[in-house]
């Protein structure tokens, strides 16, 4: 119940901010218009990392039904470009923070 009113509370308050901006510095910057810029950078690094964070899950979804494949003995036509990914994927994991 909590986690479903601290989400409404924020969606709310971006839907404020979209519609009435001189609001939303009242209500909740206390004043300070020179806050919106920091809060809407903030806001575009926050939706830049659910977009980095979407399209690792895809991968991840894509690599686990191409090991379905793989354990079935799925033959298909890209396979020496998906060993090609697997490699790479295996020399970089040590410096992938996830």
């Amino acid at each position: 119940m909590l986690l479903w009113l601290v989400k409404f509370i924020v969606v709310v308050k971006v839907l404020i901010k979209d519609k009435y901006p001189k609001l939303y510095i009242v209500l909740f910057l206390c004043g300070r218009a020179d806050k919106m810029a920091f809060e809407t950078a903030k806001r575009a690094r926050d939706r830049k990392k659910e977009a980095i964070i979407q399209s690792i899950e895809s991968v991840t979804l894509m690599m686990s039904k191409m090991k379905s494949m793989y354990i079935n003995n799925v033959a298909y036509e890209d396979h020496n470009r998906f060993l090609k990914l697997l490699y790479f994927i295996e020399s970089e994991r040590n410096q992938i923070d996830l």
